[in-house]
């Protein structure tokens, strides 16, 4: 049997088992004589499934059965885990499959990477299984998975977080003094996971088993703020044999102590905030009463199904005008009117769910808490929308009437947005939206629910934008009913979008990133809409913001435009930014800011005359002379590759340093040249600078440091293996140390001695986080390549030397501060771990230059999406040396080289890559067959085609990189690729087989071309982007079906003697289906 058959066959299989049919699986496995025990290839060849692990998963009884009496193999190991047929039953809830393989002599211990068998039953909450599998010998004692415990301890751990109270008991019924104290890698056990979800039930339960109480998991305790938590705790510790020898009573008693006087303020909080703890347990006991009284399960998401058609936008305005009639008739008490409507449209499709309530580990008291928590994160207001009546003070004339404001008493520190009822006030839907985050377990099952919800809140705002705006002659009490009803609903989207996205985020903070690149992360992130919105909602989310002088206009731009807008909201982080830095004066051009147009334009970037390259360390003083650090050129080219400076102790001797070779011990340091510590191995560092890297790399445990200052020489063959190794020296490094100026100037010392209360150490946290998001570190070519490689721990400078995890930092202001300032991060991937790690210390990670292209699949239409992302990423951000940006693309790719942009692209042929990755205003390869081909990734401004100068007012940047269009093929030739086409002759005599009425349309375009280009044949084509075809998230709006939704056409001219089209430019025209002659059509560049 051949391999064609092989897949063939498996795939039959797998489809066979999928739907149940025992008659085809039975066929199969006596005509085929096929393998049972084999991995399967069929529908997802990654997962190398068994038949039994399917059968087990999709719990299909009787054909499990079967395998098993035909000799399958109960304890084989598959699928992407590594896992038993046994532990594939246990994950997906399959009570019988998990009896029937343990009666087949399944291991009732059987393990993998993540944990044992009864570990996953607790984990997925199923008394049944977890009684059958120590029914069958299952030991409670097994600890976490076969590779570490860095999840769980074990089962007992993973019962404390997620299971009910009555297997957690089970456990400790059975369970030794070692396992109930075990803990995974991160120093966190069974009691800490109680105190995380808030059960006071199970926290009892621990203690009363004899669970010790440790110093970290009261710290933890502290910071949660829970009252019934932290009394429980100080109830059980004064009790001396509670504690761990090392945690002193004093030391606790005062940590909860000092946590339980922060309870009362946090109710002021909540109430400052627009709600209180009342409220949200009456939404609770609402939802649940909704729930006892539905009599059937429904599908998660139906009740908001009829709203998302395109045929349904009438009942969408029908609700837009009732809520409207509810503020026009009734001002004085419109919110409540307003809550009561919306509240009965969600409600019950929200609570319908019986996951919520079954699946959930938490008890009330518990989810209400956390809702709380996570609704107190919410920024005080969401993003203003702009009203002339709103800014006028009450009582003037042409004002908005005074019952629309929320405690006019109290108007000095708020603006007038802020004390709008229906934007001080939270609404049901967004108490309802943390309600329903915070049913633990339940939200495997709900994301995609909570995703509808989203987007028919974003439809029905859409709704309301455009309704507002259809009547010229309203009068001003139904434009202010119109405006409230625009703020309700605004209000409302922007906090359960934060709130969702927030979790979601947060989780993958967390857990690492799934998505490597910026543009894969940020599809999946915005992929909550995938319909059109109204230009002025679109307006509204891409606002601006006061920035203060000393931030980077540019920076600012750069940021503000990495990902989707729709996802992230700068708000916060620029307040914070303003806090920090707001009375510095600018240092972009002199003593004044950039315009932030383009990087051009700001001397940071471009043009800056970098004086001196010999900045000092702050202990370099009189007392210690300083002194030159250079490099010890044979130790280096001892060195076969990826040379790293040796830690040393009394310093190099000579005042040379040696070197090894880097590795996982080793301090990876990211720098910005214009801060000065730039240079090369041969001129050095100063000696102040190596004893502070040597100083950090041992506190690290690492025995060398890496700086590129030292590491890459000015000599080009030295020079070339350096770069190529960039990418396995970060990312293989035990750590990567950011140096910015702004960063080195920020006193940190009160996070480490603990001076500073919660509330100080979060805004402290978030100044961080904003000053990384907008320092000069994080906008530059070369660091956004380092940072990529080394994101694994990546560790900030501060002030005094003081370092700290740039990801601790974002964990705890996402789980304690603002939640718009953790998810802006959503535009910053690029700094967070991905999810699986790497090793890339192997030589197979880290190939030499262009020795990819030796083993290349020709026919993989993802060959350059890395290409295309990497562009994405680099687009706005300028490198030092004049080619260098071409060279990081390719690095960051992971296709290295040295070679010239022609040679590269001439390897490149034979591969795929999308029409709408050269869509921008990058300048071109000039050469033969390549005039299509980007020389570099970043790109320039283009004007409009019917813009008739090309000042920086008229031109923008494309941004099409959240877009996925049609592929071409690189061919010998050029570039082959289907194109939207408009032919147009430039002769003037020429014929144009188009109706009259479009005559003027193409003359204008003949006009704008001539202007722009003046191209010397009478042959040219437009060329608009197709948007490829693809099942989305949640359904499109109609608006968005057409062929090409790119406002950007590329210009070509025709060129006889190469027989194709050759590339002139590309320029800005607005996307109008109706444009007349664009055509399907495959086009060859040349």
């Amino acid at each position: 049997m051949n391999e064609s058959d092989r897949n063939r066959i498996s795939k039959e299989l797998e489809d066979a088992i999928r739907h149940g049919d025992l008659q085809s699986v039975r066929r199969l496995v006596h005509t085929t004589k096929i393998d049972i025990n084999a991995a399967t290839t069929g529908n997802d060849p990654g997962r190398k499934e068994t038949a039994l692990h399917l059968a087990a998963r999709y719990g299909v009884v009787h054909i499990l059965q079967f395998l098993l009496d035909s000799n399958a193999d109960v304890h084989i190991k598959g699928g992407q885990w590594e896992a038993t047929p046994l532990i594939e039953a246990v994950f997906w809830r399959r009570t019988s499959c998990v009896k029937i393989l343990l009666e087949h002599g399944a291991n009732a211990n059987d393990r993998y990477y993540r944990g044992s068998a009864l570990q996953e039953s607790c984990k997925v909450g199923s008394r049944e299984i977890t009684q059958l599998l120590l029914d069958y010998g299952a030991d409670v004692n097994v600890p976490g998975g076969e590779k570490g415990n860095e999840w769980f301890a074990g089962p007992i751990h993973a019962a404390a977080k997620w299971a009910h109270e009555d297997i957690l008991k089970m456990l400790l019924e059975r369970a030794t003094g070692a396992s109930i104290q075990a803990k995974n890698e991160k120093g966190e056990g069974p009691l800490r996971a109680a105190i995380e979800m808030v059960d006071v039930s199970k926290i009892r339960l621990l203690l009363q088993y004899g669970v010790k109480v440790d110093i970290e998991s009261l710290r933890f305790a502290a910071s949660r703020r829970h009252e019934r938590t932290l009394r429980t705790l100080l109830e059980h510790c004064t009790r001396g044999d509670v504690l761990e020898s090392e945690c002193e009573y004093e030391d606790a008693l005062g940590i909860i102590l000092a946590a339980l006087k922060t309870i009362t303020p946090l109710a002021a909080e909540y109430n400052r905030k627009g709600f209180t703890v009342d409220r949200v347990q009456s939404v609770w006991e609402a939802g649940l009463s909704a729930y006892k009284r539905a009599s059937r399960d429904k599908d998660i998401a139906s009740d908001f199904e009829n709203m998302l058609h395109d045929d349904r936008a009438r009942e969408r305005r029908r609700t837009c005008k009732a809520l409207y009639r509810c503020v026009r008739e009734s001002p004085e008490s419109h919110f409540e009117r307003l809550e009561r409507l919306t509240s009965h449209i969600v409600a019950p499709a929200f609570w319908k769910v019986r996951h919520v309530v079954q699946w959930s580990a938490l008890d009330d008291g518990a989810i209400v808490n956390t809702a709380c928590r996570r609704l107190c994160q919410l920024p005080l207001a969401p993003q203003p929308l702009s009203y002339r009546r709103l800014e006028r003070e009450i009582g003037t004339e042409d004002c908005l009437p005074e019952d629309f404001f929320y405690d006019t008493e109290s108007s000095v520190e708020v603006s007038r947005w802020d004390r709008l009822k229906v934007v001080a006030m939270l609404s049901t839907i967004t108490i309802q939206t943390a309600l329903h985050i915070s049913c633990g377990s339940a939200e495997r099952f709900n994301s995609l629910h909570q995703g509808r919800l989203l987007e028919f809140l974003g439809q029905l705002t859409n709704t309301a934008f455009e309704m507002a705006s259809e009547s010229d002659k309203i009068t001003g009490e139904d434009e202010d009913a119109w405006f409230i009803v625009k703020a309700f609903l605004w209000a409302t989207w922007q906090r359960v979008r934060l709130l969702i996205v927030g979790k979601m985020f947060h989780d993958q903070v967390k857990n690492g990133l799934e998505h490597d690149g910026v543009g894969k992360w940020t599809r999946a992130a915005s992929g909550w809409q995938e319909f059109s919105f109204s230009s002025e909602v679109v307006e509204c989310i891409n606002q601006d913001y006061q920035t203060p002088p000393y931030m980077c206009n540019w920076a600012y731009r750069l940021i503000s435009t990495m990902g989707s807008a729709v996802t992230t909201n700068l708000r916060g982080l620029v307040l914070r930014y303003t806090e920090l830095w707001g009375g510095r004066s600018p240092r972009c051009n002199g003593s004044q800011p950039c315009s932030g147009d383009s990087p051009e334009n700001c001397s940071r970037f471009v043009g800056a005359t970098i004086v001196d390259q010999g900045v000092h360390d702050f202990t370099c003083g009189p007392e210690e002379p300083c002194h030159r650090i250079c490099w010890n050129e044979s130790s280096y080219r001892n060195v076969s590759a990826g040379a790293s400076v040796l830690v040393d102790t009394d310093g190099p001797p000579g005042r040379r340093a040696l070197y090894c070779k880097a590795s996982k011990r080793t301090l990876a340091i990211s720098h910005v040249w214009a801060h000065g510590q730039g240079g090369r191995p041969d001129t050095g560092i100063n000696s102040c600078l190596h004893r502070r890297y040597c100083d950090l790399a041992r506190k690290l445990g690492c025995d060398s440091y890496w700086i590129d200052t030292m590491c890459i020489p000015e000599d080009h063959a030295l020079r070339r293996e350096a770069i190529m190794s960039i990418n396995t020296v970060f990312q293989g490094s035990k750590a990567c140390l950011v140096c910015d100026r702004d960063l080195m100037e920020i006193d940190i010392s009160g996070l480490e001695n603990g001076t500073l209360e919660l509330s100080a150490r979060t805004r402290l946290r978030e100044m961080i986080l904003a000053t990384v998001m907008f320092c000069d570190w994080n906008v530059r070519a070369w660091t956004f390549l380092e940072a990529t490689q080394g994101r694994d721990n990546l560790l900030l400078l501060c002030k005094n030397n003081k370092t700290v995890s740039l990801l601790e930092t974002l964990e705890l202001v996402m789980r304690d501060g603002s939640l718009d300032i953790g998810t802006a991060f959503i535009s910053a991937p690029h700094l967070l771990p991905l999810r699986v790690g790497k090793d890339p210390t192997e030589d197979a990670r880290s190939p030499p230059e262009d020795s990819w292209l030796d083993a290349f699949d020709v026919d993989d239409p993802e060959d350059n999406r890395k290409l295309e992302e990497a562009a994405s990423c680099l687009r706005h951000r300028p490198a030092s040396r004049e080619g260098d940006a071409f060279i990081i693309w390719t690095i960051l790719a992971g296709y290295p080289t040295l070679r010239s942009p022609q040679n590269f692209w001439e390897s490149r042929r034979g591969t795929l890559l999308t029409t709408g990755a050269l869509m921008s205003g990058a300048s071109r390869v000039q050469a033969k067959g390549l005039h299509w081909a980007p020389s570099e990734p970043t790109g320039r401004k283009v004007p409009g085609l019917f813009k008739k100068h090309t000042g920086e007012q008229s031109c923008e940047y494309p941004e099409v990189e959240m877009l996925i269009t049609d592929p071409g093929e690189i061919t010998e030739t050029g570039f082959s690729a289907s194109w939207d086409v408009l032919h147009l002759d430039m002769q003037m005599g020429g014929r144009d087989e188009l109706p009259s009425e479009d005559m003027a349309v193409i003359r204008d375009l003949k006009e704008a071309v001539q202007y722009h280009f003046q191209p010397r044949g009478d042959k040219i084509a437009l060329l608009r982007s197709v948007l490829q075809a693809r099942q989305t998230r949640f359904r499109r709006d109609s608006r968005t079906a057409q062929r090409s939704a790119l406002p950007y056409v590329a210009v070509c001219e025709f060129c006889a003697e190469d027989g194709g089209w050759k590339w002139l430019g590309v320029r800005r025209l607005d996307s109008d289906p109706h444009m007349p002659g664009f055509t399907l059509e495959k086009i060859l560049l040349v």
